[in-house]
């Protein structure tokens, strides 16, 4: 039997035709796969990404599908350098090679302005405030020296000319105005009577004379409902003493109205008796 026969007739050849079939057809499907593999990731079809920061998301999503990109918002952000609502960054970076298909993820900035609570800035260093107030996102706007006891203290914090509180929100950007202490004045004054008033009619009106607001000694302990119901019964130095311009005042407020209703009363009688003997 020749070799020829053999291969033709016997088992043995065809298991080797089967082998052959399989790998012809292993081969096939391995080049279909490479060809549909290298269209669906279009191998070699690149394009150049456009820049779409500053640009807001609808005009950046055009601009990305005029090239075959597909825009993804990856994250929000706020940044006052930026349009609100515009694109602040972008991936792949403007004018680089990309794939064509492939994702532009985008940094897209707030539609509304950032609000930023305002810190305590009484009773600290001017350059202290100061490089506060720029940390958070405010403005320093106009500064006003006054005579005080200690020098380059902030005294009062004041928005459009008006006290303004630490807690108080501003949309970031806004200017803070700050008086600041000069040092000890060499005129004398008169201590006001505080008597009756709360620590923030207190503050204004020592403002006003050009003396500072000192401690403030409360009978009890201060909370959030309390806050605002504290009145002066006491002051140190007494109202009507003589004082040096720049000095300041110690208080002691109680949430007791009657209590300081009977100091104030006392003060009045007080007056009186000196003003008629």
């Amino acid at each position: 039997m020749s070799f020829k026969s053999f291969l033709k007739n016997s088992d043995v050849a065809f298991v080797l035709k089967m082998v052959l079939l399989a790998v012809i057809i292993v081969v096939v499907l391995a080049v279909a796969a490479l060809l549909w593999l290298d269209k669906y990731t279009h191998h070699g079809d690149e394009v150049i990404v456009p820049d779409v920061v500053n640009s807001y998301v609808e005009e950046a999503s055009i601009l990305a599908g005029a090239e075959g990109l597909h825009l993804q918002i990856a994250d929000t952000t706020y940044n006052r350098r930026f349009k609100l609502g515009s694109i602040v960054e972008q991936k792949p970076a403007a004018n680089s090679r990309t794939k064509r298909g492939g994702d532009l993820y985008v940094i897209v900035n707030a539609k509304t302005v950032q609000q930023v609570p305002l810190p305590n800035l009484r009773d600290i260093s001017f350059r202290q405030a100061e490089a506060t107030l720029r940390s958070i996102g405010l403005a320093l706007g106009e500064v006003t020296y006054q005579p005080s006891e200690y020098k380059n203290l902030v005294l009062d914090v004041r928005k459009d000319g008006e006290a303004v509180n630490a807690g108080q929100r501003f949309p970031e950007g806004t200017t803070i105005d700050l008086v600041v202490g000069l040092g000890s004045g060499t005129e004398e004054t008169v201590a006001p009577n505080l008597l009756g008033k709360t620590p923030d009619q207190a503050r204004a009106i020592l403002l006003a004379k050009k003396l500072s607001l000192g401690g403030i000694h409360y009978d009890a302990e201060e909370t959030d409902d309390n806050r605002d119901l504290f009145v002066i019964y006491a002051q140190n130095p007494s109202p009507d003493a003589y004082i040096r311009e720049g000095a300041h005042i110690d208080i002691y407020v109680t949430t007791d109205q009657a209590k300081a209703q009977a100091a104030a009363d006392e003060m009045a009688q007080d007056e009186f008796f000196e003003d008629t003997f």
